[in-house]
């Protein structure tokens, strides 16, 4: 945003309206000072580069903004989340719990399986 309003202020380019009548004309008149608009584009992002590089405006806004509004809508949630919430553990063990009840039915299912063909457990008859 700072880069797009600093070009516009040194108009930089030029922009091509739809309701030109004479398009063509502003088309070759841009494609013969392809060049021209080359360097100032260049000129311009050096100088915009070094601009914000020694520019303090960045630090100085997050000051301003700090001092006046606070920062209760940039810390994040964490702060009103109990442990359980924070660390997720209602989520694993709702895993662990499903593993388990898969393990449960696949033991039923075996085990099912072994009594019918084999037998199962039989009692020895003295």
């Amino acid at each position: 945003m700072y880069n797009c309003h600093k070009l516009n202020l040194f108009n930089v380019g030029r922009p091509i309206s739809n309701e030109t009548p004479d398009i063509k004309n502003t088309i070759k008149e841009v494609m013969f000072n392809q060049a021209a608009i080359n360097k100032e584009v260049t000129f311009y992002s050096r100088l915009l580069a070094e601009d914000e590089r020694l520019s303090k405006m960045d630090i100085i806004y997050w000051i301003d903004y700090v001092y006046l509004f606070g920062v209760k809508d940039l810390i994040p949630l964490y702060d009103h989340m109990n442990p359980v919430m924070y660390r997720n553990w209602d989520v694993y063990v709702l895993l662990w719990s499903v593993f388990f009840v898969v393990l449960f039915v696949w033991y039923k299912v075996i085990s099912t399986c072994k009594r019918t063909c084999c037998g199962g457990s039989k009692v020895k008859q003295a």
